[in-house]
């Protein structure tokens, strides 16, 4: 299914008091520390590295100030640097749990799984009741498509942590993948009840009140990701999803227009938006927008099967056929593919008998 990825990292921040009684250095490692957390709390995360690093030159021993400027490495998405930072920080003390978490979840966005399962187990050791990696490592089972001990984890993390709303929606993704619909949505429900914004599990409701064709309901929880999170195309796109199949046409092509005016080049929308204007009978800018999602996706196999029925619908039977062949070459068993050829392949041979 289709939702916004989620993040879990935490930053350590360890409010060191200030002890006159201390060397003048230790006192400076410390200001240069709280600065760190100050920027880093201001997201100038380029400066909270530089405090950091100056808080290390000046104590080559402080622990916290690796394990802080690793998280704001994460945050700028300079994880091999965050990793160095970690594993400095583990050989001067290897028992601050989070430092396994967060080296954790940089392999699972290398897609490393069993390393990142490694380093959560090494964190539940340390720290048993720690939800976060209970949480992280049933996402990296549920890479590997180990729903069970996935759902396992998710059930700890809410055991140790009651309010943890991201493990009810990531337990609602599993029974969602296992199109067990009506517990997908009590969890992303109950996700929803704990955190009122989370806009994910807004989205995700909507994908599954759609998957059982409660329509309006989507349409509703989509509008709510919108309003929390106006810019995200996607959720336009699953908006007008849910209008398409309930055949209100023209406002699922608003939808859409909406989604492409956010992504200029999302194709999926483009691609809808044809078919949708197909249905609607506005063939000559049908032809357009499934062209332009060829464009944006040259190997999509819906896109030249919807290519091809827009082509039926204005007769051009052999163009048509041309593009459902391709579809087919592309994806085999694409829903209703096979009986559109026979239609067309009986339609020409029709021509061909009166012509002759």
């Amino acid at each position: 299914m289709q939702f916004t990825s989620k993040v879990f990292l935490f930053l350590f921040l360890v409010l060191l008091s200030f002890r006159p009684w201390s060397l003048l250095a230790q006192n400076t490692a410390e200001e240069f520390y709280q600065l760190g957390q100050t920027s880093f709390d201001a997201e100038a995360f380029d400066l909270a590295v530089e405090h950091y690093t100056n808080a290390i030159q000046k104590n080559p021993q402080f622990v916290e100030a690796y394990i802080n400027r690793g998280v704001t490495y994460e945050r700028l998405k300079e994880y091999e640097k965050a990793l160095e930072d970690y594993q400095f920080s583990i050989a001067l003390n290897s028992t601050y749990a989070i430092v396994y978490n967060n080296m954790g979840w940089i392999n699972f966005l290398y897609s490393n799984y069993d390393k990142a399962i490694e380093h959560y187990t090494k964190a539940i050791e340390l720290d048993k009741k720690m939800a976060i990696a209970y949480n992280n490592r049933g996402l990296a089972y549920s890479a590997q498509e180990n729903l069970k001990l996935a759902l396992e984890d998710y059930r700890m993390a809410i055991y140790w942590d009651p309010y943890f709303a991201d493990a009810y929606d990531n337990m609602g993704d599993i029974r969602f993948s296992l199109e067990q619909y009506k517990d997908a949505l009590k969890l992303y429900s109950k996700a929803i009840e704990l955190n009122p914004n989370f806009v994910v599990a807004y989205n995700n409701r909507g994908l599954t009140s759609h998957a059982i064709k409660r329509y309006w309901d989507a349409i509703k929880d989509f509008d709510k990701a919108i309003e929390l999170q106006p810019t995200t195309s996607l959720f336009y796109l699953n908006k007008g999803n849910s209008y398409k199949a309930y055949q209100q046409y023209t406002k699922a092509i608003i939808a859409y227009s909406n989604a492409i005016k956010i992504d200029p080049e999302n194709s999926l929308a483009y691609m809808n938006r044809a078919w949708t204007k197909l249905h609607a009978d506005q063939l000559l800018s049908a032809h357009d927008d499934i062209n332009k999602a060829l464009e944006l996706a040259p190997n999509h196999a819906t896109a030249y099967y919807y290519r091809g029925l827009i082509q039926f619908h204005s007769k051009q039977y052999d163009a048509a056929l041309q593009d459902y062949e391709k579809a087919l070459a592309l994806n085999r068993y694409l829903e209703g593919l096979k009986e559109a050829i026979k239609t067309v392949q009986n339609r020409l041979e029709k021509e061909e008998k009166t012509t002759d």
